[in-house]
Order: structure tokens, then C-alpha cells, then sequence
């Protein structure tokens, strides 16, 4: 049975892995940063990670 065409894995093109990317190594810098405390700044950037990283149905 052939795999429907909503749950097929989507091809990275090199601007989205560059965004990627990016996106992490904030994410890194301000985790190290901010090591004993919570920040919502770090919230917003796994968010907007997340947003980019999953596929939405």
C-alpha cells in the first residue's frame, strides 16, 4: 500500500537547512547564555524552531 502523498517525508531545500541552521546555533548561544535561568526569548526560538522542523496536516 503506497504511502499517502500528506505523509510523505518532504525533500530539505538548502535555504530551509540554512534557516535550520541558524536557527540553532541561537538557540545554543542563548542556552548558554541563560544556563541558570528560563527565558522566554529561548521559548520563542524552539517554537519558531518547531514551526519549521514539523509538517503540518
Amino acid at each position: 500500500m503506497p504511502i499517502p502523498d500528506r505523509m510523505k517525508p518532504l525533500r530539505p531545500t538548502p535555504k530551509k537547512c540554512a534557516l535550520m541552521k541558524a536557527l540553532l546555533s541561537d538557540i545554543l548561544d542563548k542556552t548558554w547564555d541563560n544556563q541558570e535561568r528560563e527565558s522566554p526569548e529561548i521559548s520563542a526560538l524552539i517554537q519558531q524552531w518547531s514551526s519549521h522542523a514539523n509538517r503540518r496536516f
